[in-house]
Formats: C-alpha cells, structure tokens, sequence
C-alpha cells in the first residue's frame, strides 16, 4: 500500500524501498496509525536505506486518511506527514481471497460470527527468489529476502452506533543482500520483526451528535544489523492510550482529545566508531544500551461554517514529546472557501517531533546531521471536482530546532518549499491519475553554508492509467519520471588521525545529484 501513496504528489522516491518521503522530510516524520495504534516501523525488509515492502496488507483495510501536511491537531509528534489506516470493520458474510505474484503468495478470510461479532484474517509469505530472478539480480543478494505476515481482527457491535475491535498484527523478515557503504562492499544482514496489538472502540457518529472513540494498543520493532564491523540489536517497545470526543454538527463542531504512551528500547552490541565500517575499522561497544521516554499530549480542535461556502478549523497542541523534557503548544489553522466548481483552501500551524528516533543510521562524515524537531507549514492550494478533477497546492516547510544526532555538518536551519499538482479522471473508457511534485530544499549549517537538503528530489512525475477489459479482468500500468536526490561524492581515501584503517574524503556537501 505504501507504494501507492508514492504515486501521489507531496511523496518523492529518494529511495527504490517503500518509504515515504513527504515534502523533502526523512521518513521517520510521517508516521503510520492502525486503529489508532503508531507503528514504529511500517516497513519490511528493512536495509540502511529503509524497507523494500510495507507491512500493511491494504485487503483488509476500511479507510485510509493521508496528509502531506497542514494536517489537523488530532496528530502530533510528527513534522512531514500522516498515515492514518483503519482495518476492516464487522464481516456482513463469509468469504475468502487468495492471490499470488513474482513475489508473494497470501490469502483472507472473513467469518460472521454472530448476528452482531465476526472476524478477519489475512497472511502472506515473501519470497523474492523468482522477482530478482527475472530482474538478474540474484547475484546481489547472499541469500533472497524472505519474510511472513499476519494480521487479524474481531469486532463486535453490541448496539447500533457502537463498535469494539480487536487487532493484532505481526510481521517477520530477513534478508542478506551485498551492500555498498562508506568505501566497504560486502554482505549486509538484516532481520526485522514487528508485532502489534490493539483494543479500540467507538460510539456514535462524527457530524451527527457527540461520538467518541478509544485506543488501547502495545506495538514492538526488533531489528538487528550486521555489516563490517557493525553487529547491532535493538529492540523497541511501546505502550499507548488514545481518547477522543466530538461533539456537534456538520456545520459546527468541536473536537478534544489526549494520548498518553510509555517507550522504551534495549540495545546492544557494536557500532563503528568512525566513518569507516570494513573489516578492521574501529568499533565501540554500544552505550546507554536502554532507555525509557514519554509522550503525553492534549489536543482541542473546532470546526464551524459561518457561511455554506466557506469553513474554518483551528485547533492546537499541547505536548511533552519523546525525549523531550518540556511541554510545547503548537496552533493549527485551516481554512475552504468554495467559488463554483472551485475549493480553494489554506492552512498554517506549528509541528513538532520529539528527538527519539528508532532507525539506525551509519556515522557518514559527508551527510548533514541533526534531528529537526519543529516545522511551521504554509500552505495554499485550489481544487476543482469533476469527471475530470484537478488539485493544485503550493507549500513551504521551515525547520529549526535541531538536536544533535550523527557525525556530518551539523544543519541549524531547513526549509522545503514547492508545488503539488494532482489530476484525475474517470471514464467508461480508461481511469486514472497524473501527478506531479515541484520541491527544492534546503538546509543551513552550523558554519554559515547553505546546502540541498538530502531528500530534494526535484521533479517528481507520475502517471497511473488503468482500462477495464471486459467484466473480469483489467489493465494497468504506471510511469515514474523523477530527478535524483543530492548526496555527497567520495573523492578518495584520507588516513586517520590515529594512523588505523583510512577513511573516506568527501567533495562539498550534497553537491551532487
């Protein structure tokens, strides 16, 4: 599903995996909720450049909510984006769907349980042995990437207006595939394990009266590397509760909410010590092999229509982030007016993302480093519905805040701004989408440079066509044309201070595309 929402505009591919990078922001900014539930990773396979696959199965999805920013208060401790999926609701019958392709074989069964509880299922097993075949690149890979996942749930409605849900969700992978990093080559392994499980409910319906629901879930990443002289596990746990209430209409209403969650995470093992990772390279046991943080947080958010043609939504955030020590409020505005067949809207507000971050990231002397922990959003965009819709929003993104993190020029400043133009049609004949994302990037270092940010990929074109054949059967296709992201060139090797193993020279800072 991940690679679905590459298609759209606001998302670049820096990367040939399934992360998402929204608007010139690393992947960790936009963060994925199932049934309320934050996923610490939403990936499989996951190497030093992020995952090959995501981990949810869009089967046995319900709704899916995404935002490439501007997005409402009822979200935090994120500065890109949001990825906001809720799984199936109650089964109205017995059925079942198996499917294979190059890559997987899986199936889903939906089981009525009672006039009023039933229950999902759905797995699949990966093997890339037969995809890397046809593509000739068995021969990057030690061993092909392998992995299985699950997820399954039970809801029950005791009444009408009123729904519990159980989910569980677990996810195993691993993979060894020849690596290129930091002047070494040689094998990378990798394994991954994710497990989640949640209890969630709802009352009522939102625009019709007050309705509320609740979040009750536990999620866990295991992850494991060992490439050069890095041999490093981490294993991160987390425990969160989640409520919210709306009350009011369509044309009035007023929204509130807290969350509250408990993180941890145990490491251990060893990291290079420098930038260089071969064989004989300096390596340094890990330190502060365990640590707990928080993250509470209350949210209030009303929306009203003084006009039939035009809505306002403002809301803030008050929260204590993971890693942080303080407590921070951050307002959100938004505002739609509708002329015609024409919407045109704006929106502004303060995000914030705690420090704590879950990924491993190699020591690379030539890469910016620093973890921004707020961004200001301004946004302004116009929308036309129709057999032929079109939607256009111009961005800027500005980063400050940052906490040390990593070895490279430390960044003090970002700033990301561009155009989003997204087209779509539908027809007897064919349908599909056409979208296109302009972005530059920038960051400000610690000595006064100004540099293209890692992830700036400037042109971003898509086109996704799909025509019916018949009743049973349909075609599809999908075009990507994208410019490359900057990255700082290697220009040799330059000896330590200690006389040990050399390491790389790097050109000017992300120079290169």
């Amino acid at each position: 599903m991940l690679q679905v929402f590459q298609t759209m505009p606001g998302v670049t591919r820096a990367t040939d995996g399934s992360d998402l990078y929204v608007r010139g922001g690393d992947p960790t900014e936009t963060p994925v909720f199932v049934d309320g539930a934050r996923l610490f990773y939403p990936g499989t396979f996951e190497t030093l450049d992020g995952g090959i696959f995501g981990v949810l199965d869009p089967a046995v999805l319900r709704r899916v909510y995404f935002s490439s920013g501007g997005f409402s208060a009822r979200w935090g401790n994120a500065l890109s984006g949001v990825l906001d999926v809720e799984t199936e609701g109650r089964p109205a019958g017995s059925g079942w769907r198996a499917g294979a392709n190059l890559a997987s074989l899986g199936g889903t069964l939906r089981v009525p349980l009672t006039a009023r509880s039933g229950a999902w299922g759905s797995a699949t097993a990966t093997d890339a042995s037969a995809l890397l075949w046809m593509q000739n690149r068995l021969d990057e890979f030690e061993a092909p990437p392998r992995a299985f996942k699950g997820v399954a749930g039970m809801v029950i409605e005791p009444q009408d207006g009123l729904e519990i849900r159980a989910t569980a969700l677990a996810e195993s992978d691993r993979t060894e595939v020849i690596a290129d990093a930091l002047g070494y080559r040689g094998p990378l392994h990798s394994s991954g394990t994710t497990r989640l499980a949640s209890v969630s409910g709802r009352a009522g319906r939102p625009g019709e009266g007050p309705a509320a629901r609740a979040s009750l879930a536990t999620s866990e990443r295991a992850t494991a590397f060992v490439f050069g002289v890095l041999d490093r596990q981490r294993t991160d746990r987390q425990i969160s509760l989640r409520v919210e209430a709306e009350t009011g209409s369509i044309s009035r209403a007023l929204r509130a909410g807290i969350e509250v969650a408990r993180l941890s995470f145990r490491e251990n093992g060893f990291v290079p010590a420098t930038a260089s990772i071969g064989p004989g390279a300096p390596r340094a046991a890990v330190s502060d092999g365990a640590g707990v943080t928080h993250h509470a947080a209350i949210f209030t958010e009303s929306e009203t229509r003084p006009h039939e043609a035009l809505a306002l939504v403002a809301g803030a955030r008050i929260d204590r982030l993971p890693g942080e020590s303080r407590w921070t409020m951050d307002p959100r505005l938004a505002v739609a007016l509708k002329l015609g067949d024409w919407t045109l809207r704006g929106g502004s507000g303060t995000f914030r993302q705690g420090r704590w971050r879950v990924r491993y990231q190699l020591p690379d002397d030539g890469r910016p480093s620093g973890v921004p922990t707020r961004a200001r959003h301004y946004t302004i965009g116009a929308q036309r519905d129709g057999p032929v819709s079109l939607r256009i929003e111009a961005f800027r993104k500005v980063y400050d805040g940052y906490a040390a993190a990593g070895s490279g020029p430390a960044a003090v400043r970002g700033a990301a701004e561009g155009v989003d133009v997204l087209a779509r049609w539908s027809a007897d004949a064919a349908t599909g989408w056409l979208s296109y994302s302009l972005l530059n990037g920038e960051l400000e270092l610690a000595d006064g440079q100004r540099v293209p940010s890692p992830f700036a990929v400037t042109h971003t074109l898509t086109a996704v066509l799909r025509i019916p054949v018949g009743e049973q059967l349909e075609l599809g296709t999908t075009t990507r044309y994208a410019t490359g992201k900057p990255y700082t060139p290697v220009l040799g090797l330059r000896d330590s201070d200690d006389g040990g193993t050399p390491g790389p020279a790097y050109g000017p800072v992300n120079c290169s595309v």
